[in-house]
């Protein structure tokens, strides 16, 4: 079939494509230079970032479940260490084995985590309460002065504990756990203060500069570090007020009559001697009025009845069969 060239065939040719030019592209897209100028575009930052960092370099260099065991380890050492000190024994005698620290470890930090998670709660509708006040109250003239205040109250209170650190404090502020409560409560006040001047000037979700990055991530780091120190300070404190306590009440300490097969050589102060009348007897050697302290690594430690701190003297026993004892209720 011949067609003519000259006559329409009923065909269309399709319409050439045309290239899209830059004038084209949506007017919706903001340029790069635009989205800098408007600060609200920008990611907001969070103190909860601070903290992220500070964690994930901790989780660098250890695993989580190895350093809560540390911790637990570290504060069953110090109970173990202030209690076993006001006896006047090295705790290396002792001979604990890890598990009997980690026991200890326990005792000595479920109060502190009680009322750290009580403190948290307090912090987190102290933190709710202001971001309110700050919102509501951003026009009233008093409102900045008062902030500032209030990072001039932490920053006077962190160079106080900076100070309490190295010196102690006046009689009436030495207490032993103000230290490391103010070199963490200071830099955290005076930080939480900056931070709400910054939302008092919009500035919230602007870039952070990397130095304001760098000091946040150190408050977080002093916080923890804080709370460490606290926490050993509190199990050192409740080593040796068990101590005390058990010395000041030793009577209600299971009583132990010791029995030898030869003479020990233990002083008549710390305990009373006699020898047994029946020579057949495999343990002819008796001593009396004697305590039992605590028994470890296969040895007994007594505490005589008339042990005190400054004189008194503990008995190492060892669990041996040239020895018996017998162990009757205190009181």
């Amino acid at each position: 079939m011949m067609v003519n060239p000259g006559r329409s065939t009923g065909l269309r040719r399709p319409a050439a494509t045309r290239r899209p030019t830059p004038a084209d592209a949506p007017a919706a897209v903001a340029s790069p230079s635009a989205a800098q100028a408007d600060p609200l575009a920008a990611p907001a930052v969070d103190v909860s970032q601070n903290v992220k960092q500070v964690l994930e370099v901790v989780a660098l260099v250890v695993a989580p479940t190895t350093l809560v065991t540390a911790l637990v380890y570290w504060f069953g050492l110090e109970l173990v260490d202030a209690r076993s000190r006001y006896f006047g024994l090295d705790p290396g005698t002792l001979g604990f084995s890890t598990t009997d620290y980690l026991i200890r470890g326990v005792e000595a930090g479920i109060v502190p985590l009680i009322v750290l998670f009580l403190v948290v709660l307090l912090v987190t509708g102290v933190h709710t309460v202001a971001t309110h006040l700050v919102d509501r109250w951003v026009e009233t003239p008093l409102l900045r002065p008062t902030v500032w205040v209030v990072g001039a109250a932490g920053t006077a209170v962190a160079l106080v504990g900076t100070f309490a650190t190295f010196r102690p404090l006046p009689t009436p502020l030495r207490w032993y756990l103000l230290p490391p409560l103010l070199l963490g409560a200071g830099p955290l006040v005076a930080a939480y203060a900056m931070w709400l001047l910054r939302r008092l000037r919009n500035m919230e979700k602007t870039p952070t500069a990397v130095h304001i990055r760098i000091a946040g991530i150190a408050v977080v780091a002093l916080v923890l570090l804080s709370l460490f120190w606290g926490m050993s300070l509190y199990a050192h404190a409740l080593g040796r007020g068990r101590a005390q306590l058990l010395g000041d009440n030793l009577r209600a300490q299971p009583r132990v009559t010791l029995y030898s097969e030869r003479s020990l050589g233990i002083d008549p102060s710390v305990a009373v001697s006699d020898r047994l009348p029946d020579k057949d007897a495999r343990y002819s050697h008796r001593y009396s009025g004697l305590r039992l302290l605590v028994r470890s690594n296969n040895r007994y430690f007594l505490l005589p009845d008339n042990w005190n701190p400054s004189t008194g003297t503990v008995l190492v026993i060892p669990d041996e069969p040239e020895i018996r004892l017998e162990l009757s209720p205190g009181g």
